[in-house]
């Protein structure tokens, strides 16, 4: 497949529990295929509903799987709510209760 400047740039979006990793092992080829998409230079994010650990928490778990992975390609329900908080009302705050 060739791209050219009208193409679409193909990116991804992958779920990382039971996607990447089931409990603490790597799920067979997940490691291989994000390998790919950076070698290939692909954006993509990893994303999880799993709201108590940081990005950073979440990289350092992938890593002890065998996928190392930066915390800024991962995104959790915490900042997806956050953003969307802040698109409602910019510079806000919020008393969050969970």
């Amino acid at each position: 497949m060739t791209l050219t400047d009208h193409d679409p740039l193909p990116c991804f979006l992958m779920d990382m529990d039971g996607v990447l990793v089931h409990e603490e092992q790597v799920i067979p080829g997940a490691d291989r295929f994000i390998k790919a998409l950076e070698a290939a230079e692909l954006p993509f994010l990893v994303l999880t509903n799993n709201s108590i650990y940081t990005q950073r928490d979440l990289s350092a778990r992938l890593a002890r799987t065998g996928i190392s992975l930066p915390p800024e390609r991962i995104w959790t329900s915490a900042l997806a709510t956050a953003q969307f908080l802040d698109s409602q009302r910019p510079g806000g705050s919020a008393f969050a209760i969970g």
